[in-house]
């Protein structure tokens, strides 16, 4: 959070605090937090009290300086000497908070199912992303693909915080679970990007280079947050595994032995457990390619036409399914590749959901349908009378409820819909008037979702 309200004492003031010492660089806690070692800090900006060389803070949990009601001593970041300068204890500045951002209901009484809290254009033509939207850990800030840069938005009212300009950024960052850095695609590019609410400008923390055709194809990270996996085209297809903390190549996989059109477009999907990496490709290929975390080959399943968007594992890792042009929902064995069951529901853009109870929730241009995960029975299926084929939804938080976006593209009207999870019925729906962006995010407290360019109230916590 920033620093807003009754400005606190400035640093530097209190004598008594003067030896209080945080032995490191930014760039040090960063990558401590990367690795996973070092003690827990909470940063932010100082709002009003920024000036030239001063513009964020950071507060280190169980400091020896620290006393009263927190266990955090915080300072303030020297931009010119690189290092810090010890403020005071939490417990009198009062700097960290709950990281949870404000549930809706909280800002101005009981809203509504479906209620439009914000709005804002982030002047995308990145629609076709499959999930242009992300949302960081703790839920303060959401992460929108424009096409031509990354904008943070302030979950809170939809502001910009800041942009990533590097080449083309058609696809939203990998976001480490610990540190908060961002893995950014851009062009032929990987990108490390520390950045903190307050600061003018992101700290690259590390560079890859992989070659071209990396924008629209949303890097991934291991469950575990130390290794980056990214795809290009560099003469072949080539799928990358790379440090998180340095961003030096672990290993190299040729998807395909020579360069064609293929291309994925929806994510990469890494399982559960962190074993195994999978590949879409569209195309002269048609097939998915599952990769061991080692580098090397697991299995490739062929299709009948292009896969268009990301494949999902089921809880248990057992199995995957994805979606297809050829018009079929399958579900293959996650460790030998046979398929298991296809099911022909029409055309696909837009990846399955998967409850936890079993169901496989999907799209096209009928509506939305709903499968027994274990055999691809048709559970459910609800017409919707707009277009669906692009929509890529999710789940409340408790799985009670799939949250689908549908509209008129030609007219560029969007709704946002709610359905029963067990019977497809339609709880309630909210339309927006030029906000064509087929694609849903949910915060992490369940209250919030996030369209290409909104944001509503779901009637839900996580």
């Amino acid at each position: 959070a920033d620093v807003t309200g009754a400005s606190p004492p400035r640093w530097g003031a209190d004598p008594s605090v003067a030896t209080c010492a945080l032995d490191a660089t930014w760039d040090d806690l960063i990558r401590r937090r990367v690795d996973g070692t070092g003690a827990t800090f909470e940063t932010g900006g100082l709002g009003g009290l920024m000036e030239a060389r001063f513009e964020v803070w950071v507060c280190e949990d169980g400091h020896a300086c620290a006393n009263g009601t927190s266990s955090f001593f915080c300072f303030v970041y020297d931009e010119v000497a690189n290092h810090f300068v010890a403020w005071g204890p939490d417990s009198q500045l009062q700097l960290v908070q709950d990281s949870a951002p404000t549930a809706p209901e909280a800002r101005g009484g009981s809203l509504s199912l479906g209620t439009l809290l914000w709005w804002h254009n982030i002047s995308s033509n990145a629609y076709w992303a499959e999930r242009p939207i992300k949302w960081s850990g703790d839920g303060k800030v959401i992460f929108a693909a424009t096409e031509t840069h990354l904008e943070a938005l302030a979950a809170s009212n939809g502001t910009t915080l800041w942009t990533f300009a590097r080449g083309s950024v058609v696809s939203t960052p990998a976001i480490h679970p610990q540190s908060g850095v961002l893995y950014v695609a851009s062009d032929d590019t990987l990108y490390a990007v520390a950045w903190v609410s307050g600061q003018k400008e992101e700290r690259v923390l590390w560079t890859f280079f992989a070659g071209s055709g990396m924008s629209t194809s949303p890097p991934a990270l291991s469950p575990a947050g130390d290794v980056v996996y990214c795809f290009a085209k560099n003469g072949a297809e080539l799928l990358y595994a790379v440090s998180a903390l340095d961003g030096s190549e672990i290993w190299r996989y040729s998807v395909t032995s020579s360069m064609s059109t293929s291309q994925p477009r929806g994510p990469i999907t890494v399982s559960r457990d962190g074993s195994m990496i999978l590949v879409p490709l569209l195309w002269a290929s048609n097939k998915l390619v599952a990769v061991n975390s080692d580098g090397t080959a697991r299995w490739t399943h062929g299709t009948g036409n292009a896969i268009v968007s990301s494949a999902t594992t089921s809880y248990d890792d057992a199995t995957v399914f994805f979606t297809c042009w050829d018009g079929y929902l399958y579900a293959v064995n996650a460790q030998t590749g046979e398929r298991r069951w296809r099911v022909n529901t029409g055309d696909h853009y837009a990846p399955p959901l998967l409850s936890r109870d079993g169901a496989v929730v999907m799209t096209n241009s009928g509506g939305l349908h709903a499968h027994d995960s274990a055999t691809g029975v048709l559970l459910w299926k609800s017409n919707i009378p707009d277009n669906t084929y692009y929509s890529v939804g999710c789940f409340s938080a408790d799985d009670s409820t799939v949250f689908m976006p549908f509209g008129r593209h030609a007219d560029n009207k969007m709704s946002i819909g709610a359905f029963n999870r067990s019977t497809g019925e339609l709880q309630w729906s909210a339309e927006v008037d030029g906000g064509f962006g087929f694609h849903l995010s949910l915060s992490p407290d369940g209250t919030m979702l996030t369209s290409g360019s909104a944001a509503f109230a779901t009637g839900f916590r996580a």
